[in-house]
């Protein structure tokens, strides 16, 4: 296939998913406005208008559906398949996880055929951060929940634990979701033909930075993140109450499993995927420093919804990770850095609160009875690495014109070849 097939090719999906996303926006929108406007109470229950607006959006939700699986079958045939399988989309997110699971027939852009400058862009390009965010995250977890309902009803099993953040078979079930998500994500990889020391171009850890900076920033996480709980627990004592206990694991093997998972799985995977991928695509649309801003805003409005105060503390955990991605290009190094800072942080926690290898409940009374006796502390450290951290962060936030640790490696690479 030449170069302006492949490129012909990339536009017809990207059309085919702006035809899907249409359909999902009328199918699904209005259902949310009107379930969170229901919630706020701004239309009553027993309103008549409700009954008019749940007429309307079922209508929607089959209208759209017109758009979607138009769009699901140009999607599948720019893969190279017969558009007749778009009708799969009738079954809605499971369809559509389905039909962007099924690989490619024209599976690999070789960056031979390439100038420099596309071989250099071509990649991420080819990245499609649509598929990789909503078609297999939310598919992905749709099917797995639809296909784990059944086998949990015919044999009688509890799966309210789906919904249990302190449950074995959440912790399991999330591992399993997110591995099948990283399988799809390297399948993608790979076809864009990018390789792996392009994000790992060694195995040298620069580990006194990243030891030097996990400390420090690990003394300012606990200690901004004690003092900011102490004050909400004040103010908001039931809702900190409940945030308290919510990971609360139901003992030591629960928590050892929680910190494995966390360690070896959940914290790489999310690292590879935010700062690895969507950093390092938005960076090469609208630059270094604007791109840094809109993953902060992206994490803001995920961590709004829950409410949890110390939202600002872990702003400054995304806003390092990416730094050091752009100091040290290689993404070991960001691994290691989170690896470390989970590891102190559940030491510290386990101190504190553990007892006997038992993880009680935790009153908000007992809480701030085991906290105030270090809130001086807490405001000294928290300042000083406070004062350590802002100066790391402006000495080495990447300019505007440095080049994204992706073109660093694939140019120190194309250098090793010659």
């Amino acid at each position: 296939m030449t170069k302006e097939t492949k490129t012909i090719e990339t536009d017809k999906k990207n059309k085919a998913i702006k035809l899907i996303m249409k359909g999902l926006s009328i199918q699904w929108l209005p259902l949310i406005t009107i379930v969170v406007l229901s919630k706020a109470k701004i239309i009553p229950d027993k309103s008549p208008l409700l009954g008019v607006l749940a007429f309307i959006v079922l209508g929607l939700l089959i209208y759209g559906y017109f758009p979607f699986v138009k769009g699901c079958s140009r999607y599948i045939q720019s893969k190279g398949y017969s558009p007749s399988w778009g009708i799969v989309g009738l079954l809605s997110f499971v369809g559509l996880f389905l039909l962007s699971a099924i690989t490619p027939k024209n599976t690999v852009i070789s960056s031979e055929d390439l100038s420099e400058e596309q071989s250099t862009t071509t990649p991420f390009e080819k990245i499609n951060l649509v598929e990789i965010f909503l078609f297999y995250s939310i598919g992905l977890l749709y099917t797995m929940v639809i296909c784990a309902m059944p086998l949990f009803k015919l044999n009688n099993w509890d799966y309210t634990g789906f919904f249990n953040e302190t449950s074995g078979q959440r912790t399991i079930f999330s591992a399993f979701y997110i591995f099948l998500w990283l399988l799809l994500v390297i399948r993608d990889l790979k076809i864009a033909d990018f390789k792996l020391k392009d994000f790992i171009p060694n195995l040298k850890i620069s580990w006194r930075i990243i030891t030097e900076i996990a400390i420090i920033y690990t003394t300012f996480s606990i200690s901004l993140g004690r003092l900011i709980y102490y004050s909400f627990s004040l103010i908001l004592p039931d809702h900190m109450e409940k945030i308290i206990n919510q990971y609360n694991p139901q003992d030591f093997g629960m928590f050892l499993l929680d910190f494995l998972i966390d360690i070896l799985i959940t914290y790489p995977f999310h690292i590879f995927l935010f700062q690895g991928i969507l950093l390092q695509k938005i960076s090469l649309k609208v630059g270094n420093k604007k791109a840094i801003l809109v993953i902060l805003l992206i994490f803001f409005i995920l961590w709004l919804p829950t409410f949890k105060p110390n939202f600002l503390v872990s702003l400054f955990y995304i806003l390092i990770l990416s730094i050091l991605l752009f100091k040290t290009a290689n993404l070991l190094d960001i691994f290691v850095f989170g690896a470390i800072t989970t590891l102190m942080s559940n030491m510290l926690w386990f101190i504190f609160y553990a007892q006997n290898f038992n993880f009680p409940y935790l009153s908000i009374l007992e809480y701030r009875k085991i906290n105030e006796p270090f809130l001086v502390l807490y405001s000294i450290l928290g300042v000083i690495s406070c004062i350590f951290l802002v100066k790391f962060i402006r000495n080495n936030f990447p300019k505007e014109n440095d080049k994204i640790p992706y073109l660093k490696n694939r140019e120190k690479l194309l250098s090793q070849q010659f």
